[in-house]
């Protein structure tokens, strides 16, 4: 096994001249796997890349030696006790210093490097770190689980597991893969940022996993995890030209996941998916990456993904197979929310049709804030043209969409629209908010149908979401 070393210099050949004369080089973004401080690295081989900055003129990198250690302290004192490179040409053609497999899971690891200029002017970087998740296969103890349904049944799959912890947490990881799309809960707080996790691949091949730092997130005594899958590119149930409802890997969504606390006195637990945790279905009807989600307020279960949930009339969970031979580490840029743009405009049409327009054509979802009656039904379309009178145009998008199979209806809602939300309210008197989970939308205008008369209490914002 190999460690991989990189190297990037920066020649800084027109220096500002206000630059004080005997100023210091400097080693600058650090990175491990093109990462800063990065968790979940689940390669032998890391790469390491690193910038250089100088106000000498001529600047250039001659050599550099690489120190990885187990704490701060030893490369402090210059006494790497993991791995060194050694003092090495940076023209050496070698890409690649051999090591023995010495990285192990679930550990964090500190580097440096020194960097030698052709006069012999030795700079010292600062000190960055990396951790890594799983390593191998051996590695996880969790099994895949799902509930008792096949891939055509609509309802999003929750499942949750209480636990309790006794000692004082040093810290807390959490490992998981839920396909097609997975939010994760811990205590009732969704874990981390990402949005439509884990990333596309051959399902069949290779699925990612996501590591999250979820130290700060547990507690002493009682705790929850819990976890809401959507269907992705995993389990494309609708009809569109692209074929993917015949995807050779689709199947009811699934999850594998850890969370491993390592407590102050040394001692690690894992709390991993089993048959023991519980399952049910809940307020998410339906959701689809070519139409979009459909949400029924009415159905929710107030504190599912928390502490103290009664969870006894939900059904055990299954055991079911690995959806692919290889699990790996999701080591890219998460799809995240960047962006919240309002509309520039509102056109109504009756009392129950209004049309929100935007400064820009964008990808993302829009948050619904809105108060009415019990069961109002409130439909979110999202184009990016509009007809002469001001309506949505979706003509250029949902031509690609199929409402029927073999000359039938497909699925129990025939009326399923392209890039369409769909919320049911509670009624309870109180504004209630809406954000799709698992769908995304090209758009820059939303017509939003209410199917009782709007009484101007309903707000529209837009979150744009990138990678």
């Amino acid at each position: 096994m190999r460690l991989l070393i990189f190297f990037i210099c920066t020649w800084m050949l027109g220096f500002p001249t206000h630059q004080k004369a005997g100023a210091q080089s400097r080693i600058s973004n650090m990175r491990t796997e093109y990462f800063a401080e990065p968790l979940g690295l689940d390669t032998q081989s890391p790469r390491f890349t690193w910038e250089m900055e100088s106000p000498r003129k001529g600047f250039l990198q001659e050599s550099f030696r690489l120190m990885v250690a187990s704490s701060p302290e030893l490369l402090e004192k210059g006494a790497p006790d993991i791995w060194t490179s050694g003092k090495v040409k940076s023209t050496d053609n070698r890409s690649f210093l051999k090591t023995d497999g010495i990285l192990k899971p679930h550990s964090r690891y500190f580097w440096r490097v020194e960097v030698w200029e052709k006069s012999g002017k030795k700079t010292l970087s600062p000190v960055a770190s990396f951790e890594t998740a799983k390593l191998n296969p051996l590695d996880w103890s969790g099994k895949w689980i799902s509930d008792n349904f096949n891939q055509e049944f609509r309802k999003s799959p929750m499942f949750r597991k209480g636990f309790v912890i006794g000692k004082e947490i040093k810290q807390a990881r959490a490992y998981v893969c839920g396909l097609g799309y997975t939010i994760l809960f811990i205590n009732g707080k969704k874990v981390g940022d990402h949005w439509l996790d884990p990333g596309y691949t051959h399902f069949d091949k290779r699925v990612l996993y996501a590591t999250y730092d979820i130290t700060a997130q547990l507690r002493a005594g009682d705790n929850a995890v819990a976890a809401v899958l959507g269907n992705g590119w995993y389990n494309i149930q609708s009809l569109a030209v692209w074929g993917f409802h015949n995807s050779r890997w689709r199947d009811r969504p699934r999850i594998l996941c850890e969370i491993r606390i390592v407590y102050a006195d040394g001692s690690v637990e894992v709390i991993a998916t089993d048959d023991s945790w519980k399952t049910n279905t809940g307020p998410y009807l339906f959701n689809n990456l070519y139409s979009g989600d459909v949400y029924d307020a009415r159905l929710e279960k107030p504190g599912w993904n928390d502490i103290g949930y009664d969870d006894r009339n939900w059904t055990s969970a299954s055991l079911v197979d690995s959806p692919a031979p290889r699990i790996a580490s999701q080591q890219m840029p998460p799809i995240r929310i960047t962006e919240e743009v309002k509309p520039v405009s509102m056109k109504s049409f009756p009392d129950n049709i209004h049309v929100f327009s935007f400064d820009k054509n964008m990808a993302g979802v829009c948050r619904l804030r809105v108060k009415g009656e019990k069961g109002t039904r409130i439909e979110i379309r999202h184009g990016e043209l509009l007809h002469p009178d001001g309506r949505l145009n979706q003509g250029n998008i949902d031509v690609y969409f199929q409402r029927e199979k073999n000359g039938m209806p497909w699925h129990q809602d025939p009326a399923e629209t392209f890039q369409t939300d769909v919320y049911y309210m509670k009624g309870d008197g109180t504004f209630e908010e809406f954000t799709p989970s698992f769908t995304y939308h090209g758009f820059q205008y939303v017509e939003i149908q209410s199917s009782k008369p709007d009484r101007k209490s309903t707000r529209l914002n837009s979150s744009h979401v990138s990678q």
